[in-house]
């Protein structure tokens, strides 16, 4: 019996796009496990963490004000980046599927 899981979800489900790539991903011959994805809660903290830290920092604020709409794109595409990675465990491999729709 295969288990899913989503990290910081309260039912433990991870959604059904996740679950549906995951059974395209895997052969027939293995058993999921678990299915893992990254919450929204954890997504926000990890971008805020990289993209706007730095901001606040006086000395680099002139960069920062120059820099800031190639850092907004970098934030849009890290942010579809972890939103779109699905982590599949079964009993023989783990699978890593990213599908950022970036190209």
């Amino acid at each position: 019996m295969a288990t899913y899981a989503k990290s910081d979800d309260v039912d433990g489900r991870a959604p059904s796009w996740a679950l549906q790539r995951a059974r395209q991903i895997v052969s027939q011959s293995e058993i999921i496990k678990a299915v893992y994805v990254v919450s929204d809660k954890n997504c926000k903290n990890i971008l805020n963490v990289h993209f706007l830290g730095p901001m606040f920092v006086p000395c680099c604020l002139p960069f920062s004000i120059l820099t800031s709409p190639c850092g907004y794109m970098a934030y849009k595409s890290s942010e579809a980046h972890l939103k779109s990675t699905v982590y599949i465990v079964t009993d023989k491999r783990f699978y890593i599927s990213i599908d950022d729709g970036l190209g």
